[in-house]
């Protein structure tokens, strides 16, 4: 458009050249012009000049209409690269055919799946570098579509070879096209590769089905685990009502009615292993479901598997440790007619066997704000570790249900150390506390202060009869209202101290 603006130009000023020759020739035959100072001008020698200054005002327009041009051109050019530049640094596949199937434009990455070049692939049949000829009646197929309707085509999922044999999976966008410089209607096609992100897909799907078959096993193993628990527990109860049957008839007798208060501890003793049995079970179950459930939803996660075996193998070893420790505890007891041995005697480390006995009771605190910390000496000692548990429990107990309210957060020490070949062995709470009165009863058996919820009045009971009877060592207790309790225990460190 510039060059046909500059041409029109230069038409109509020598039009005007000629026209001002045209009427300064006949003039300048008849007629001269006089200066002011005198001096003649032929009229031919003005149209000269007049024709001069026009002919060197065109050239200097015409040398900017060329420059603009020249400008413009260059910009179109740049442009046209940078669409080309960016058009081939697509990661997907751009092509432009027309009817017959020719290449109209082509990007980079589609060359590179035919192994050739843009230059060498632009007014290229397509049917003629595609490697696969089945394939290319499909595509022949689908482009004949849009040219036919005139509507666009989108395919999700559709399988195309490259040249070097691979096998890949595209998602296919099919526009009518028509290009700015020709009338003829083409066919714009925009191809994702979905390869990876199918591969993707089976592989979680691969992984679902896997997590599904572990979800499976896992079930079958907790039914398996629930029916031994249940087993186990049905024995355990019968041994129960033995033990209550041997408290009531010990119970009848005068002379032995301190040993038969010690069997209903023991009796009560039992229920706390039971309960915190029953307790672990009744969480494993909760957090199965809650798998199953997520696994249904299609929820369910890697990391959600991994905390789940996490948490049951945890409750696992929870209820197998108070399912034998309530085991050792009825075979030991049954023994309590014929002497006060809580079980036989046997080396264990201090520290690592009360690290034991909290984790073993610990659904008993964990839903509190408690904080409950172990500062034994690693030792060994010669004692009986079945009721050094029986210990623990009933004072862990005692603490969370008398020195506590529900909102409380407290802060319980157990600690110990060796004084004279004996094991100081203590308890600290930081709770209400007790007075005189409370202290003076407190171990009795049957006194509580807490019977609404729960309390037998055994437990610091069993304590005494325990350390005294079956540790051999003694017990004191220091309390004050609102300044918490401290039991303070005295035992042999073996045999051969006592």
């Amino acid at each position: 458009m510039p060059q046909m603006k500059g041409n029109r130009i230069m038409t109509g000023a020598v039009t005007t050249i000629i026209a001002l020759f045209s009427c300064a020739l006949p003039a300048a035959a008849h007629d001269d012009l006089i200066t002011p100072n005198g001096d003649l001008i032929p009229y031919l020698l003005m149209a000269f000049v007049v024709a001069a200054i026009i002919t060197l005002a065109l050239l200097y327009f015409n040398r900017v209409l060329k420059r603009g041009i020249e400008r413009r051109t260059g910009e179109l050019k740049r442009n046209q690269e940078s669409l080309r530049q960016v058009i081939d640094l697509m990661p997907n596949m751009i092509h432009v055919k027309n009817r017959e199937g020719r290449f109209l434009l082509i990007n980079r990455t589609m060359a590179d799946s035919l192994g050739s070049t843009v230059d060498e692939l632009t007014g290229s049949l397509h049917s003629d570098v595609h490697p696969n000829a089945k394939e290319m009646e499909r595509i022949r197929e689908d482009d004949m579509v849009v040219f036919d309707n005139g509507f666009p085509q989108v395919k999700m999922e559709e399988p195309y070879h490259f040249v070097d044999g691979s096998i890949h999976w595209l998602q296919t966008t099919r526009l009518p096209y028509t290009p700015a410089d020709s009338d003829e209607p083409a066919v714009l096609t925009l191809a994702v590769d979905i390869t990876r992100r199918k591969e993707d897909n089976e592989a979680l799907q691969k992984s679902q089905d896997e997590l599904q078959k572990l979800n499976e096993e896992l079930e079958q193993r907790v039914e398996e685990r629930t029916a031994s628990l249940a087993a186990a527990k049905e024995e355990l109860m019968e041994s129960l009502d033995q033990l209550k049957q041997t408290q009531e008839e010990l119970i009848l007798s005068e002379k032995l009615a301190a040993l038969g208060g010690l069997v209903a501890g023991v009796a009560h003793e039992i229920n706390t292993p039971l309960g915190v049995g029953v307790t672990a079970g009744s969480f494993l179950s909760d957090n199965l479901k809650d798998m199953a459930k997520r696994f249904d939803q299609g929820e369910l996660k890697k990391s959600d598997l991994e905390k789940f075996i996490e948490t049951g193998t945890e409750s696992s070893k929870t209820l197998m440790t108070n399912l034998n420790r309530a085991a050792e505890l009825i075979r030991s007891f049954k023994q309590v007619a014929a002497d006060q041995s809580s079980e036989l005697r046997r080396p264990f480390n201090l520290r690592e066997y009360v690290d034991e006995a909290l984790l073993s009771l610990r659904p008993k605190y964990k839903r509190t704000g408690h904080v409950i910390e172990n500062h034994c000496p690693d030792i060994e000692i010669d004692s009986y570790p079945g009721a050094f548990m029986q210990i623990i429990t009933n004072l862990l107990v005692n603490a969370l249900i008398h020195a506590y309210d529900e909102d409380d957060y407290g802060h319980i020490v157990m600690d110990g150390t060796v004084e004279n070949d004996k094991l100081v062995f203590t308890f600290k709470d930081d709770g209400k506390g007790m007075d005189n009165n409370t202290m003076d009863k407190a171990f009795e058996p049957f006194y509580t202060t807490k019977r609404e919820k729960g309390g037998t009045g055994l437990g610091l009971h069993i304590v005494f009869n325990t350390v005294t009877q079956t540790l051999g060592g003694t017990v004191r207790m220091t309390s004050e209202p609102g300044k918490g309790t401290e039991f303070t225990i005295t035992m042999p460190l073996s045999e051969k101290t006592v």
